[in-house]
């Protein structure tokens, strides 16, 4: 967005809405530490079930994590960021559109909208990741390489557990995405065009629902994801951005942290949800600052 990093954690990682504190420390001129804490799903106060004198019996998802700028410049950035959230539950309170039995993958069936409410805290997850970014003359590049891990403990839900289908045993799993991109900033200093790359594996998850892409985030998809765009800064206070994304998923159950995986290539696979291989994106934007 031709904009500053909008927070502390990366992006790639965590980009979610949670309440929280977080405190830094200045090591050096060019080095900073910060402790991050927050709660992303409160199961008391926050879903409304005690206005009805109810309690699901579930505990809060918290979150804590460490951020470390290591450099810190006008032209430099090394950033390692390091979380856990405990005690994750198997869905959100919000409404979601089922137009599939999601437990046999039936099709055929009236679409239905129901507000889901957590079931079951099925485990943790981490995450962790490090970013190099750098301007060189009038070129800005970056890549980050990120990792996830997912601990489930012996529990499913009705759509499973953490990276495991219903009535399997969860297990734990490894992931990783790695991102990188190069911008090149024309000599008006208010027009940039960039092209980015990003690639995840199998179990693949970082809480990043907060994005806006009108698809998906696409730093969560399960797959290869190709960008290219072009930025022109109007005046200090608006950008107008022409943006394409390819998004080409290989598994299914992008940016969804309960079900196992499934291959979306070859012989057809039973998806509880629907979901896409292949999609493209095509966008003008006006992006005001006020």
């Amino acid at each position: 967005q031709d904009e500053p990093r909008g927070g502390t954690p990366m992006a790639s990682l965590i980009d979610y809405q949670f309440d929280g504190i977080t405190v830094g420390y200045h090591i050096g001129e060019k080095t900073v530490l910060r402790a991050c804490y927050g709660v992303g799903y409160d199961s008391g106060f926050g879903n409304g079930n005690l206005a009805n004198g109810q309690s699901n019996g579930l505990s809060d998802t918290h979150f804590i994590g460490l951020n470390l700028d290591l450099i810190a410049t006008d032209k430099t950035l090394v950033q390692f960021t390091l979380a856990r959230a405990f005690d994750v539950t198997d869905g959100f309170s919000g409404l979601t559109v089922f137009s599939t039995n999601p437990l046999t993958g039936e099709t055929g069936l009236p679409p239905a909208v129901l507000r889901f409410t957590p079931t079951a805290n099925l485990g943790a997850i981490d995450l962790a990741g490090i970013l190099f970014q750098q301007r060189r003359g009038r070129f800005d590049v970056f890549a980050s390489v990120n990792w996830s891990g997912l601990r489930p403990i012996n529990v499913t839900g009705p759509f499973g557990g953490l990276g495991s289908d219903p009535f399997s045993t969860p297990a734990n799993h490894d992931a990783y995405m790695a991102y990188a991109g190069v911008r090149y900033n024309f000599k008006n200093d208010r027009t940039k065009m960039g092209f980015e790359f990003n690639h995840g594996s199998k179990y693949w998850f970082n809480f990043a629902q907060a994005q806006d892409d009108i698809i998906a985030p696409k730093t969560s998809i399960r797959g290869n994801v190709y960008e290219a765009y072009l930025t022109h800064r109007i005046n200090p206070h608006f950008i107008v951005k022409g943006d394409y994304i390819h998004y080409d998923a290989q598994w299914s159950g992008s940016g969804w942290n309960v079900g196992a995986p499934q291959k979306l290539s070859g012989a057809p696979q039973v998806l509880g949800f629907p979901t896409f291989d292949n999609a493209n994106k095509a966008a003008l934007s006006l992006i005001a600052r006020f």
